[in-house]
């Protein structure tokens, strides 16, 4: 019995000693997507750098979801520099729309007092914040041009309500998550918002996808 009961710590032991490490791996992988898009934002000033290197990060978990790649800096780079101009000019496009939606209801609500008004920007925003949310799933499995991410931006979120519901629920998630560990704000902020997002985005590319197959 005792050696039975030694047998169950040991293999206590090393599940704890694997679920140790596999947590210790995963932190390690946020901290440096972290770094390298902290690295890469700054390589591009700021302004021109924060939209490809948040590309590169997309395009980076993306490949390690679905193909298992690892993360490797030389990878990381490439995608930098090849998404550099379309990332820029999507990323500033959807900031301009949302700026804009979220400057008018902040009017409309403090001087104007119309709830007509007030419903119709508000669903213009919801519908603007939802199709962002498939900029960078797109641009990690099509190769378009601007305007065709702009359409194809627009049907993923037609098609895949379920899913943009998913996708806000993970960032909400992710938010308490980092409420309650501060210290990921610091070393791991952006993979844990990125994970739902291309997570669910997938999911939504290859609904649609089938859709379009089935017809």
């Amino acid at each position: 019995i005792v050696q039975l009961r030694g047998g169950d710590d040991m293999k206590d032991l090393r599940g704890i000693i694997k679920l140790s490490y596999v947590i210790g791996q995963t932190l390690i992988q946020g901290v440096m997507y972290q770094l390298y898009f902290l690295l890469y934002a700054l390589r591009g000033v700021i302004i021109l750098g924060v939209f490809p290197s948040l590309a590169a990060v997309f395009q980076s978990l993306y490949n390690q979801i679905r193909h298992g790649d690892e993360l490797k800096r030389e990878a990381f780079q490439e995608y930098y520099k090849g998404y550099f101009k379309i990332a820029n000019q999507l990323g500033y496009t959807f900031l301009a729309i949302l700026g804009f939606l979220w400057f008018d209801l902040r009017v409309s609500g403090t001087f104007i007092h119309s709830t007509v008004l007030h419903f119709i920007l508000l669903v213009f925003f919801v519908f603007a914040l939802g199709t962002s949310l498939y900029v960078f799933p797109a641009l990690c499995r099509y190769e378009l041009t601007y305007k065709q991410y702009l359409q194809r931006t627009v049907i993923l979120f037609l098609s895949n309500l379920v899913g943009t519901l998913a996708m806000l629920v993970g960032v909400f998630v992710g938010t308490f998550v980092v409420t309650i560990f501060p210290i990921l704000l610091f070393v791991a902020t952006i993979p844990i918002y990125v994970l739902p997002i291309i997570w669910f985005g997938i999911q939504g590319m290859e609904k649609a996808e089938r859709k379009v197959e089935e017809k």
